[in-house]
Order: C-alpha cells, then sequence, then structure tokens
C-alpha cells in the first residue's frame, strides 16, 4: 500500500472505469425496486460552480446509498438550453468579433448557439465526471435534443387544445437589455434608494418615483374616501409639461397616507395602474419603447431619450417651471432581470400565456396526496406561491429556445417550459423505462427555484402524466463563503469546485461540502472545512496501513470494512481503492449496506452496531451532513484512538526489536497477500487496456518492492 493516497491515479482510473464499461447504467429490473433521480440539468452558460457540486454530491450520495440498499438505481444526467443565458453568452462573443445579433441572421446566429451547444454540453459532462457520480451516461439528455423538442410541442399542443394557452395582450415585464418578455418570478426585487419627486398636476401634488413616465399618464386616483379631494372626483386637470388634461379619478386601491394620498395612473408602465385602468376602462399611452426609450407624439422633445436620461431632463424642466414641489429620498424595490440584472420595464405587450388558476389547483392537493417537501418549512411557500398564481407569460423574444409551434410564429418558448417536462421526457422515449424508473422518486434541488422548476414540474407532471413526478422534493441551501456571504465575482469570493478536486481530491470535495451541512440552512464553506476533509483521509489511509498488517484481526477489518460501506456513498474514490487493497475484486458501490451484527458481546462490536443504526438512520431522512460528522467521530475515536491503540501494545516493538519467528510469520503472510494482490490486478488485461500508465507502473513497483521484502525476509522468490 502507497505511502499517500495517490488521488489522481485513483480518481482516473475510476472515472475512465465508471463511463467506459457502463458500471452504473440502469436496466428494467422486475427483480428489483427502482430508485430514480432526474438530475437538475445545469445551463450550458458556463463551467460548473460550488453550488452545483453541492447538489451533485446529495444526490450521488443518496443513489449510492439506495444501490447499495438493493434498489435498480437510476441517476439521470443532463443539461439545459437556458436560451436568455446562452443567447447573451453568444452575444458577448460576437461583440468580441465586433458583431452585433443583428449583423448575423436567423441561421447564422443559430450556427453560433449550435456551436455553442456542442463545445459547453462535452464540458460540462467531463466536470460532472470528476465529480465521482455514478450516473448512467447512456441516458444523458440536453433540452435541445429531438426527442425533447417533439415531446414539448406536443405538450404545448395539448395545453392549447384544451383551452389552457391564449395570446393576448397583457402587462408583462420586459427587459431592455435581453430585449424579451420576462414572467414574473424571473424578475428579482430589491431594495433601492430613489429619489421620490412632488409634483404640481394643476391643484393636485402627486408623488413619484418615475416623473418621466407622465406623458404616459392617463389619469390621477385619489381614495373616494378621502375627504380632501371629493370635491375634484370627476374633474379633469393640467397634465404637466404637456397641453392635456387627465381625469381625476376614485378608486380604493390609493393608499391615503402614502405621499399626498394622488398617485398618477400610467397604465402602460406600472402593473398597479394597468390594473386600475382595466377596472375603470381607461385608455393606455406607451411611452417607452422596446430599448428602453422615450417615444411617440406624446413625449415631444424627450424622444430619443433613455429612461435616465428623460429623468433627469424633465426633473429640471418641472423645476424650471415651478411644478417641482418637493424631492426626498425613498427606498423601494426595483425589478431587474434575473439575467442581465438591468431594471426591467413593466410594458403592455401581446405575448402567449398559459392560463394557471386551474392548473394549479391539482398541485396545491397534491400535499395532501403523496408529496412530500423536505425540510418541511418549504411547503408554507409552496402554497404561497399556488394561491397566488398569475397566468403565466411563456413567450420570449429570442432565437434560441424551442419555437413555439404555431405556423408564422417566430417566438421561443420560456426555457422553464421544457424545464418542467424534464421528469418525464428524459424518461419515456422507452415504453418500457417509462413504466419501470417513473414516477422518479426524489427531486434534490436549491430551495430558491421552488417556483421556477419545482412547482412547474408538480403541475405538469399531473396534467400531462396524470401521475406526480417525484413523491419526495429535497430543498437544500445555498454555498456560502465561510463568514456566510453569497459567493460573487465582485466579492471574490468564489470557489472553484475542479480546483479543489486538483489540489486535495474529489473525495475531500465532496466531504468537506457536506460536513457539517443541514437542509433547513444555508452552508458556510472554506478553507477550514476544505482542511479537516483532507486531514481526515489522511487518517483513513494510515489506519488502513495498521489493519493491512493486522488482517488476522477478524474484528479490525470487518469493522474497517463496515465503515468503508457507509462512507462510501460520501467519498467513493478512497473507499474503493482502500477495498481493494483488503483483497476484494468487486465494486464497493454494488456491496450491500451493513447492517448490525448480533451476537458479540465486544464493545467494538456494539458500537459498530449503534453507528450503522445512526448512519442508516441519517441517510433515509438525507442528513448527509450530519451523517458525515457522525462517521468522522467514530472513525477516529472509537476505532483508531480507542481499538487500534488498544491493538497496538500486542504489537508495540522496543527501540531496538528483536524480530521473532512469530513476528517473521505474520510480516511474511502480509508481503504474499500483497503480492497475490498485485499479481491479481496486473494479470486483468482489462486493468491493463484502461487503467492509467502510472497507476499500471506504481503496481508494478509495488509488487517487485514486495518480492524484495519478501526474499529479504524469508529467502523466497
Amino acid at each position: 500500500m502507497d505511502k499517500i493516497f495517490d488521488f489522481k491515479a485513483c480518481e482516473a482510473y475510476y472515472n475512465q472505469h465508471w463511463v467506459e464499461n457502463n458500471v452504473f447504467k440502469a436496466n428494467v429490473n422486475r427483480d428489483k425496486k427502482p430508485f430514480t433521480v432526474i438530475m437538475p440539468p445545469p445551463n450550458i452558460t458556463s463551467k460548473l460552480h460550488i453550488g452545483h457540486a453541492f447538489n451533485c454530491t446529495i444526490i450521488d450520495a443518496l443513489i449510492r446509498f439506495k444501490r447499495m440498499q438493493g434498489y435498480e438505481t437510476l441517476m439521470l444526467p443532463g443539461a439545459d438550453h437556458a436560451a436568455i443565458a446562452t443567447e447573451a453568452k453568444v452575444v458577448e462573443e460576437l461583440k468580441k468579433e465586433g458583431l452585433n445579433k443583428q449583423d448575423l441572421t436567423r441561421e447564422q446566429f443559430m450556427e453560433r448557439i449550435q456551436n455553442w451547444y456542442d463545445h459547453y454540453s462535452a464540458i460540462i459532462c467531463n466536470q460532472f465526471k470528476r465529480l465521482g457520480l455514478s450516473c448512467d451516461w447512456t441516458r444523458f439528455t440536453f433540452t435541445m435534443d429531438d426527442h425533447c423538442k417533439a415531446e414539448v410541442n406536443k405538450a404545448f399542443h395539448r395545453l392549447y387544445k384544451d383551452g389552457y394557452i391564449y395570446q393576448g395582450e397583457r402587462m408583462i415585464n420586459w427587459c431592455p437589455t435581453c430585449h424579451t418578455a420576462l414572467s414574473e418570478i424571473e424578475v428579482e426585487y430589491s431594495e433601492v434608494k430613489r429619489q421620490i419627486w412632488t409634483i404640481q398636476y394643476g391643484p393636485l401634488r402627486v408623488a413619484t418615483t418615475r416623473p418621466e413616465t407622465l406623458f404616459g399618464d392617463i389619469a390621477v386616483a385619489v381614495n373616494p374616501n378621502d375627504q380632501r379631494y371629493q370635491a375634484l372626483i370627476g374633474k379633469s386637470i393640467p397634465l404637466p409639461l404637456t397641453d392635456r388634461t387627465i381625469p381625476v379619478i376614485a378608486d380604493e386601491t390609493v393608499d391615503m397616507k402614502f405621499g399626498t394620498g394622488a398617485v398618477k395612473i400610467t397604465p402602460a408602465h406600472d402593473h398597479h395602474d394597468y390594473e386600475v385602468a382595466e377596472r375603470h376602462h381607461l385608455a393606455h399611452i406607451k411611452v417607452i419603447d422596446e430599448n428602453g426609450k422615450l417615444f411617440g407624439a406624446y413625449v415631444g422633445k424627450y424622444a430619443g431619450m433613455t429612461v435616465a436620461e428623460a429623468r433627469a431632463a424633465v426633473v429640471a424642466d418641472l423645476q424650471a417651471q415651478g411644478l417641482l414641489v418637493a424631492t426626498k429620498e425613498h427606498v423601494s424595490n426595483v425589478g431587474q432581470c434575473y439575467r442581465c440584472h438591468q431594471t426591467v420595464e413593466p410594458a403592455i405587450s401581446k405575448q402567449w400565456f398559459v392560463k394557471m388558476h386551474d392548473l394549479a389547483q391539482p398541485a396545491i392537493a397534491a400535499l395532501n396526496n403523496g408529496l412530500n417537501i423536505v425540510p418541511k418549512k418549504f411547503q408554507k411557500i409552496y402554497l404561497h406561491w399556488l394561491n397566488n398564481i398569475k397566468d403565466w407569460c411563456i413567450s420570449r423574444q429570442l432565437i434560441s429556445g424551442h419555437r413555439i409551434p404555431i405556423e408564422g410564429e417566430t417566438d421561443v418558448l420560456d426555457t422553464w417550459f421544457s424545464s418542467a417536462l424534464w421528469p418525464f421526457v428524459t424518461l419515456n422515449k422507452n415504453q418500457a423505462d417509462f413504466d419501470y424508473f417513473y414516477p422518479t422518486d426524489v427531486l434534490v434541488t436549491a430551495y430558491e427555484i421552488i417556483f421556477f422548476w419545482v412547482i412547474r414540474m408538480v403541475f405538469s407532471g399531473l396534467y400531462h402524466t396524470q401521475q406526480l413526478p417525484f413523491h419526495t422534493v429535497l430543498l437544500h441551501g445555498l454555498v456560502r463563503d465561510s463568514q456566510g456571504r453569497k459567493m460573487s465575482k465582485s466579492l471574490g469570493n468564489g470557489i472553484d469546485p475542479l480546483d479543489i478536486i486538483e489540489q486535495h481530491g474529489c473525495d475531500v470535495l465532496r466531504y468537506s461540502l457536506l460536513f457539517g451541512s443541514r437542509l433547513d440552512r444555508d452552508p458556510n464553506y472554506g478553507d477550514e472545512k476544505i482542511t479537516k476533509a483532507r486531514y481526515f483521509m489522511n487518517k483513513i489511509w494510515n489506519a488502513t496501513k495498521f489493519v493491512l498488517m493486522h488482517k488476522d484481526n477478524t474484528l479490525l477489518v470487518t469493522a474497517l470494512e463496515s465503515f468503508l460501506k457507509m462512507l462510501h456513498p460520501i467519498a467513493p474514490y478512497i473507499t474503493e481503492q482502500i477495498w481493494h487493497e483488503l483483497g476484494h475484486d468487486t465494486d464497493l458501490a454494488f456491496e450491500p449496506f451493513p447492517t448490525p451484527v448480533k451476537g458479540s458481546k465486544h464493545w467494538l462490536q456494539t458500537s459498530l452496531n449503534k453507528i450503522i443504526r445512526t448512519i442508516t438512520r441519517r441517510y433515509e431522512k438525507y442528513e448527509f451532513g450530519i451523517a458525515a460528522n457522525e462517521l468522522q467521530q467514530w472513525f477516529w475515536t472509537d476505532f483508531c484512538d480507542k481499538y487500534i491503540e488498544e491493538c497496538k501494545p500486542q504489537t508495540k516493538s522496543k527501540p531496538e526489536p528483536v524480530v521473532t519467528p512469530v513476528d517473521n510469520q505474520a510480516l511474511a503472510e502480509h508481503y504474499r497477500a500483497e503480492i497475490a494482490r498485485s499479481s491479481k490486478m496486473l494479470a486483468n488485461t482489462g486493468f491493463l487496456a484502461k487503467a492509467p500508465a502510472t497507476l499500471v507502473q506504481q503496481e508494478q513497483e509495488k509488487l517487485a518492492r514486495f518480492k524484495e521484502l519478501l526474499y529479504n525476509l524469508t529467502g523466497e522468490h
């Protein structure tokens, strides 16, 4: 056994072995119960980040545990086309060439998109494989595969035929940067300090944060119970900076205590104002175009100005005309595009929508009909979204993505429309597969996309397959830095999981990500956890050396083997390597998970039985972070500090040892066992053909070394 664990050689060997031999290929096996997890497909826009690594480690730990429990497991990988994000990346690449999106034909731009897909799908697959995932790579699915395209079209037509999809002019969120509509949940709101200006509208004073939109005002609203304005209701008042007049209307939604109690109504550029205008049958005047600039007959000299430019110019002109009454700082929620993070514009636009009220009802009922959300606190969020759901804007003004399957339509579908079908479109290529592996078992994802993805998969699965797509939703937190801060480029605190693998090995990455993590909170991650994981892996390797020197101690060997089986779901590489060092020629991944042994009164067996029960229970409850902690405590304390130390006095040598015949015999047996193991491995043609040359060379050197040691000890050749 090597002095230190060569994780690079080990990972290279097993990564090749697992993939080339389809070790984790799932098959329809009616003698076994299936256990299926469909991996959340990462966006095909860049390399995997630490959040992907955390998510994948949880999924793989669960799958490996279930495999060892005897299930026919399927961990299905894939990637998402991520239309907005991918298109933005390709546009960035074009800019480097001095080109704009408009310089290319649709076909030329799609060729660029396809090249991006081809390039990054291969990169993402390779990164997945370096995470030690026990996936069935033969089933890798991309959301723009031909099968997925056909299924998306089929789903659209069914919803359309059943009256759930319609086209209409509605108030939507528009991103002037990405030049596309966004659904409500694609808008991220954050508190921003802004100015609030009080403007004189004839006899009324109106407070607003958006003076540049006053050209689209069609009324001023007051509360019907506000005694200050009773005489003005129904009257017309002048609109500042224009020659128009607008009516004063009464609406109960106006807050009498906010500002002056009088609000401007601009239905073409405000969600609330749009609803007010609908109630009062008022017209809409659009004054901001798709590029975020003022336009139209009503804006006069401000035409062509950006929103920011127009705001400054309007405020200056109001002040010059004595119409600006007051200015003060105000904190308000501002919506930004979830992709480009630029301010979105509410706009009335003709788009495609899905009627959501009726589709949401079965998803609400699902919580009482078999759907389990872990942790349970997220059930309230799930219900809140569904009980307050709005029609879903599914059209996007992009080139990449699934084209809306209506003749003459050039828009594409929201990326989440195809993602909502993910659990069943990945499995229904083959009816036997679908019947056996669907519904899937557990969905593992971050809590931040409970509405983006989880809810949509639930109602889509119920509508299209009449079954829940999974019985359990396992929601985990977002990985933060060691100080609890969100990882971001601006803070420079991001951690590349591939860097950790390169420096310390995949087992260190996986163990450090899970160690101490809990599903109900965001895990902090940094050098301290990485160091602890590295020390732990070294401890396991060094303890194994002692066990190999004392293989005649059945309890010692059995305890180590049981520990390896329990740790394997979290740290697959080192456990597989040690399993083979112990003389086994089977894959540890397919060994049965340990169970308590009855009959023995030895304290270590009692302790081992207890930790087996504990870890089994932790894994069943998805508490992998707590399990990682408890495994370390047991191994370090009971196995190493107590039992190995208990064994040492019987074998500890004096400063100048005299080797007895008994010592020689034990040592010789150890050398013979190592020679037999290495010889068997080097006689395996499959190993020689597929293992990295460095690993074969190391094994040959080990064999030669042990033969020399045996010869020096006994004279045997």
